[in-house]
This record gives C-alpha cells, structure tokens and sequence, in this order.
C-alpha cells in the first residue's frame, strides 16, 4: 500500500486535492487522520491496545469502521495495520494508495515515511489572504482571525 499523506494550513486545500485524487484507481481517501500520531506506535506492537485506543478516540469514530477483528492478529508493522483498518473502512474494497489529508501530516512526514513504507508527502501553499477569506465566514472563524488581529 502506498501512502499519499497532503499537508498544508488549515482551509489550505487539503480536502479538495484528496477529493481529486479520489480518482487514482484502487485509492481511498479517508477522513482527517489525525489520531495516527496521536496515539504512539509502540513497539514490539500490541495490536490490542493499540486497537484499544483507536476504539475510544473521537476522531477514529467519525470512521465509522469496526475493527474488533482485529486484535487477534499478529502484525509486524503498522503498515500492515493500516492496512487491514483502511480495508475495513473501504469495505474490503482492494487498497493500493490511502489518501490522507490531515494539516498536520509534513510536522510529522519522519515518523510517517518511517512508519509506512511507501509514502508521497505534498504540502499545499495557499495564498493566506485566500486561508482567511474562507475561514472568517465560519462560526470559529471570525473569533480565530481577529484574536489573532488583536494579539499580533
């Protein structure tokens, strides 16, 4: 499996690009990830309470994807957990590149091309005019954009 992990600021583009690379056969794109590098990878692994904690986080709940299988297997790498998860998420649909849009993916692509063993990293730059103009018309945009104002 291929990873393709896109980062950049918020409301940079993240999700549109993911959108557009839904395309590439055999891809799945998932929701923001950002649980991967909240929860350590531990070594040796203990699928159990790795999968344990993936159960109770709130953003691995927006998957919506069971993974109770799971913990009875033996794995050698995340790599090959991810795998099994995103299967389960795509329905056992065949998964060749996971398409991960999370912001936070360059401040940790090291431990992520460590982790993974095949990954393409993109940053996405947009025009911070552009960042703010789409985040002011959201309910925590405004109260983001002009405390920063105030601070500055």
């Amino acid at each position: 499996m291929k990873c393709i992990f896109i980062g950049g600021a918020d409301r940079s583009g993240t999700t549109m690009l993911a959108s557009l690379l839904s395309t590439i056969k055999d891809s799945v794109v998932t929701p923001e990830s950002l649980f991967k590098t909240d929860i350590p990878f531990e070594y040796p692994i203990s699928i159990h309470a790795y999968s344990q904690n993936l159960a109770e986080d709130k953003r691995f709940k927006r998957w919506n994807t069971d993974i109770s299988e799971l913990k009875d297997k033996d794995y050698l790498s995340y790599s090959e957990v991810y795998h099994d998860i995103l299967s389960l998420y795509a329905q056992d649909k065949s998964v060749g590149y996971w398409i991960d849009h999370s912001p936070n993916n360059l401040m940790y692509a090291k431990l992520l091309n460590a982790t993974f063993e095949d990954c393409y990293f993109i940053h996405i730059v947009r025009d911070g005019r552009a960042v703010a103009h789409s985040q002011i018309p959201l309910e925590w945009g405004k109260i983001l954009f002009y405390t920063h104002l105030e601070l500055g």
